[in-house]
């Protein structure tokens, strides 16, 4: 419930100030930039930060965590198979950079037990 109240909140807020935000560049609202905020507060907001929350109580907070170094290397995914955008250079050593952290997060993590990485309850 502390988690929804955090949300409506900060929805209300973010309604509260828009009308003082400079919105240069902004186009008409189409159809499809509403269906892309409503999966994006569905998907990004609530489900994915329910399993979030899920994880930290089930599993250590290093490895519940990991899935901030994942979800670049997923969006750049799905950039390129769905969304025909090109990767430069930079944004393939970012990636790689990003895979080396996660790689160290779950190294560490293949090294300890997996009855410790399970919270006790």
């Amino acid at each position: 419930m502390t988690n929804a109240a955090e949300m409506i909140a900060a929805g209300m807020l973010l309604l509260l100030f828009h009308p003082f935000v400079d919105r240069q560049g902004s186009g008409p609202v189409t159809l499809s930039s509403l269906l892309a905020v409503l999966y994006l507060a569905v998907f990004g907001g609530i489900i994915v930060y329910s399993a979030y929350m899920y994880l930290l109580r089930h599993v250590s907070s290093a490895l519940a965590t990991s899935y901030a170094y994942v979800n670049p290397v997923v969006a750049v995914g799905l950039g390129l198979g769905l969304g025909g955008e090109h990767l430069s250079i930079l944004g393939l050593l970012a990636l790689i950079v990003i895979l080396v952290g996660a790689g160290c997060i779950l190294l560490k993590h293949q090294s300890e037990p997996v009855h410790k990485w399970v919270k006790r309850q």
